[in-house]
């Protein structure tokens, strides 16, 4: 609670290196808190004491966001500058926790590593087996459409999952937004580890996170939306005055989320 009420959301929510730095304190001691108090089960339960300790400042700010939905209901740049604020919110706190994880799992040693990220490591592996088969099964050309179609299905179904749980929680999006950016730090960490120490530190790192930002970015951004427009409409129907409007802008966020999807899916099978 402390810890929450250090920075008022309006704080964060105007100084995204604050907010940035809050992301990685609050991923490091999760990370901690989990492992000395859960053990075996470290791996989720950060994500939910990361959900819980960040949930004020995405759902103050979803809730702005209804308020001015229903002011302004026109789909134009102001519907645009309406939803800027909680994307970037969004972004700051996925890239913080993606810092933090991929720190913590080069600096530990490989048994404290592999009990704390146990759920991300096996999930990394069960993906790469996944598209090791499919490429093994197939010819080139098929297995990239079987391998796109695969991209596509499994990125719906988190993008879908993203909208339902803000839907249902209000800020539950952010539970999968963590799960995703600590995917990635771990593989950002795995993949800097095999090509080792070039000259300065975190450069390997950096390598690999530019590697995937092309097709990562929109497909983050698409379970942002996607959050975004389940955030919105959980909080509309609840407490908004026009339901109509907030249903609209809600439609057209999780269309321009499918959208993020696709595109993501084209660049990852391409590149």
């Amino acid at each position: 609670m402390v810890f929450e009420n250090i920075l008022d959301y309006k704080t964060l929510e105007k100084k995204s290196h604050l907010l940035l730095i809050y992301t990685i304190i609050l991923t490091s001691i999760s990370i901690f808190v989990a492992y000395y108090l859960f053990d075996q089960n470290a791996s989720v339960v950060f994500l939910f004491l990361m959900t819980i300790s960040a949930s004020h400042i995405v759902y103050n700010e979803l809730r702005e966001e209804e308020i001015e939905d229903e002011k302004d209901p026109f789909i134009d740049n102001a519907f645009w500058k309406r939803n800027e604020k909680i994307i970037k919110i969004y972004c700051v706190l996925f890239f913080g926790c993606i810092i933090s994880v991929a720190f913590w799992h080069s600096i530990l040693n490989q048994s404290q590593s592999d009990k704390i990220f146990n759920s991300q490591i096996n999930t990394i592996q069960n993906i790469q087996n996944t598209n090791r088969n499919s490429l093994n099964a197939t010819a080139n050309s098929i297995a990239d459409k079987t391998l796109f179609f695969v991209i596509i299905k499994n990125n719906i179904i988190v993008m879908t999952l993203a909208f339902l749980f803000s839907f249902v929680f209000g800020s539950g999006a952010l539970y999968i937004i963590f799960w995703n950016a600590s995917v990635i730090g771990i593989f950002i960490s795995q993949s800097a580890a095999k090509i080792g120490v070039i000259g300065i530190p975190g450069l390997a790192h950096t390598i690999v996170f530019g590697s995937i930002l092309l097709h990562g970015l929109p497909e983050a951004l698409a379970y942002f939306v996607a959050g975004i427009a389940g955030g919105i409409l959980s909080i509309g129907i609840i407490n908004g005055k026009n339901k109509k409007i907030i249903i609209k802008d809600a439609f057209v966020l999780f269309c321009i989320s499918l959208i993020f999807v696709i595109f993501a899916g084209f660049i990852e099978v391409l590149f």
